[in-house]
């Protein structure tokens, strides 16, 4: 098993999802190509995530990406965002203070008659994010999601990562590679999703864990299972408000 979806995917589509939200199932429509892999699975992978009411989001995933640009992007209808990990610069308007639209119907010009195009003059007000110095990125988030795992199973507390969001990520994998039949034949059989098989179960006995915890005896945790980073990938998220 691998590809890009699978190995690098997880983790931008992960962030999609947080800001699709995990009450329900987005259409999903995916592009899969493989461009310079010598394999038989995806290089490229081009996501769009929809629903009503809810932000429109392309994850783009990609080995064969000379120029990546941000990895983050958003379009707001107030302004908006861009950067990675290390560093994010959003702009934004306010709205009280913007001059209010106007529909024009006749021909818009410049003062020697040519033609001109529509604009607005707006005070955009600026805003950064740099990340702290120290610890690097995966180092941050191996301990904070440890140090999540830790207080689940010492103290009780609820899991910030849920058996149903890993159910709809995966629903998402499986939906946008049943789209793809010159990579992913005959994806409606069980075969392929046995690859999803350890991380159910992890997940699943981190839940079992935490009921078994609030039980007399001692706290058991059954598996743990670990994941593979394509390094040679690049994955890019931009979402449209």
């Amino acid at each position: 098993m691998g590809g890009n979806l699978l190995n690098t995917g997880p983790h931008p589509l992960d962030q999609a999802l947080q800001l699709f939200g995990s009450e329900g199932m987005p259409e999903v429509t995916c592009f899969m190509r493989r461009a310079v892999t010598c394999g038989d699975a995806e290089d490229h992978v081009l996501l769009i995530l929809s629903g009503e009411g809810r932000p429109l989001l392309q994850v783009e995933i990609s080995s064969c990406c000379k120029y990546p640009g941000a990895t983050y992007t958003v379009y707001g209808t107030r302004g908006g965002l861009t950067g990675d990990t290390g560093r994010l610069e959003w702009q934004y308007f306010d709205p009280a203070a913007a001059p209010a639209l106007q529909l024009t119907t006749a021909p818009i010009q410049k003062p020697d008659g040519t033609p001109a195009y529509c604009s607005d003059s707006l005070a955009w007000r600026r805003e950064e994010w740099l990340a702290p110095e120290g610890q690097g990125l995966f180092e941050t988030m191996a301990a904070a999601f440890y140090s999540m795992l830790y207080r689940t199973l010492t103290e009780g507390a609820p899991l910030e990562i849920t058996p149903q969001q890993v159910r709809q990520q995966i629903a998402v994998i499986e939906a946008a590679q049943r789209q793809n039949p010159h990579i992913y034949p005959g994806r409606g059989n069980a075969r392929r999703a046995m690859a999803f098989v350890p991380a159910l179960r992890g997940v699943g006995a981190l839940a079992t864990a935490q009921r078994e915890r609030e039980q007399p005896g001692p706290v058991r945790f059954r598996d743990v299972w670990g994941t593979t980073i394509d390094r040679g990938s690049v994955a890019h998220c931009s979402t449209l408000c």
